[in-house]
C-alpha cells in the first residue's frame, strides 16, 4: 500500500512501533435523518438541548410525573425523596445542568438544600423552587436563597419548557422569564382576621379535566396507569397518617400529613382531598381538637371516595388499552 513500518528500541526504556500509510481522502457523504431520527428532534416542542436535571421531591406521585414529564422532553433525569439524598447525590461529583426543588422536603426544606449545596462552589448548577404555595411572602422568603425563580404546582409542561430555557442558556432572544402563577394556596387564601375552619366545598372527587391532561403525557402505555396506582398508595398512606397523628393531637404532625396530601391531589384532580387537606393546614389548634372525630369521619370517607374513583378510573383505562 506504499506505507512504511518503523521501530525503535531501547533496553531501558522499551521499544516503540510506529508506521505510514499513504491513504486517499475519503469523500464526504451527506446523511439523511431518518424520520425516527426528526421524531426524536422535534419531541417536546422542538427543543434539541437535552439537559441533565436533578428532581428533589418527598412526593412520590409528584416526582414520578415530573420525571415523566421531563424524560417526554429528552433529558436525562435524577430524582432524591429528601434533602439528605439530594445532597448526597450532590456531593458525588455528578454534573447537573439544573436542580428541581421541592420548597417543603419536611425536616430539611429546599432553601436549606440549596444553600448548602452552593456553600463553597464556584460554579452551582442553577434552580428553580417547586411549590404550590407562589405567595408573595413566599416569593420574599426564596429572594435570597440564589435560585432562579419558582414554578407552581402543578407544574405545566411548557413552563417547565421555558423554565429549563432560560436556565441553560438555550431560551429563544426576547422570550420572558417564567414567572410563577398563582397557587392554590393563593386563591384560596382566607382573611387574617378570622379563624380559619374546614369550609364546605363542592363535592367532586376527581377532576376529569386532570385526569384527561395526565392521559397525554406518558410516552409509555403503562405510565398513566402507574401513576394512578402511586397516587392511590400515596393517599392512603397521607389519609392514615393524618388519622393517626389527629388522634394523638400531634398538630404539627396533621399538617405536615395534610400538606402532603395536598400535593398529590393537586396532581391528580383529587379536588375533594386537596380542599380538605388545605382546611386542616390552615385550621387553628382549637377547631382541630375539637373537632377531631369529625374531621377524621369526613377525612376517612372522602379517601375512600376518592380512591374508589381512581380505582376504577385505572379500570377503564385498562379496558380501553385491551380495546374492550
Amino acid at each position: 500500500m506504499g506505507g512504511a513500518l518503523r521501530v525503535s528500541g531501547d533496553v531501558a526504556m522499551g521499544s516503540t512501533f510506529w508506521f505510514d500509510l499513504r491513504m486517499s481522502r475519503a469523500k464526504t457523504k451527506k446523511i439523511e435523518q431518518t424520520d425516527l431520527e426528526a421524531a426524536t428532534v422535534t419531541q417536546g416542542g422542538g427543543n434539541a438541548d437535552r439537559q441533565r436535571l436533578l428532581i428533589v421531591d418527598d412526593n412520590e406521585t409528584n416526582c414520578y410525573l415530573l420525571q415523566e414529564l421531563l424524560q417526554k422532553e429528552g433529558h436525562s433525569v435524577v430524582t432524591a425523596s429528601s434533602g439528605e439524598e439530594a445532597l448526597q447525590i450532590l456531593s458525588n461529583g455528578e454534573h447537573f445542568d439544573l436542580l428541581l426543588l421541592d420548597y417543603n422536603l419536611g425536616e430539611m426544606d429546599g432553601s436549606v438544600v440549596l444553600q448548602t449545596y452552593r456553600f463553597g462552589r464556584r460554579h452551582p448548577a442553577p434552580a428553580y423552587f417547586l411549590t404550590a404555595d407562589a405567595t408573595g411572602l413566599t416569593a420574599e422568603k426564596l429572594k435570597n436563597t440564589g435560585a432562579l425563580g419558582v414554578l407552581t404546582k402543578p407544574v405545566r409542561a411548557q413552563e417547565l419548557r421555558q423554565a429549563i430555557e432560560f436556565a441553560c442558556g438555550t431560551a429563544v432572544p426576547g422570550q420572558d422569564r417564567p414567572s410563577p402563577r398563582p397557587g392554590f394556596a393563593e386563591k384560596m387564601q382566607t382573611s387574617s382576621s378570622e379563624p380559619t375552619h374546614l369550609r364546605p366545598v363542592p363535592i367532586v372527587f376527581i377532576d376529569m379535566a386532570v385526569i384527561n391532561r395526565l392521559k397525554q403525557i406518558g410516552t409509555r402505555r403503562a405510565f398513566f396507569k402507574e401513576l394512578l396506582e402511586r397516587a392511590d398508595a400515596d393517599i392512603a398512606q397521607c389519609t392514615a397518617h393524618i388519622l393517626e397523628t389527629l388522634s394523638e393531637e400531634n398538630l404539627r404532625g396533621v399538617r405536615d400529613a395534610a400538606h402532603a396530601l395536598k400535593g398529590v391531589s393537586m396532581e391528580t384532580g383529587a379536588m375533594r382531598l386537596m380542599n380538605m387537606a388545605l382546611g386542616l393546614m390552615r385550621a387553628d389548634d382549637s377547631y382541630l381538637i375539637e373537632q377531631k372525630l369529625q374531621i377524621s369521619s369526613d377525612l376517612l370517607e372522602a379517601s375512600k371516595k376518592t380512591r374508589e374513583a381512581l380505582q376504577n378510573i385505572i379500570a377503564e383505562s385498562m379496558q380501553q388499552a385491551a380495546g374492550f
